[in-house]
């Protein structure tokens, strides 16, 4: 998808992705960064959009939660 890759989110817990098409499988892997610099990549999850016609209205929305430390 273009405008996706490298993308900066900024301070966020989870992103909307728009555009995707209905019953399709999407990958993923996000990176931290602080003034630091920047981790390495996460795993790669894999995730399958649902039917257009999916009455749930988050249904294919994807959060991503910080663990505790």
């Amino acid at each position: 998808m273009p405008g996706y890759q490298n993308r900066d989110v900024g301070n966020v817990t989870n992103e909307n992705v728009t555009g995707l098409a209905a019953t399709t499988f999407h990958y993923y892997r996000v990176r931290a960064y602080n003034g630091n610099g920047t981790s390495p990549n996460s795993n790669v999850i894999k995730i399958k959009t649902n039917n257009r016609n999916d009455p749930s209205p988050n249904s294919n929305v994807i959060k991503a939660t910080p663990k505790n430390r």
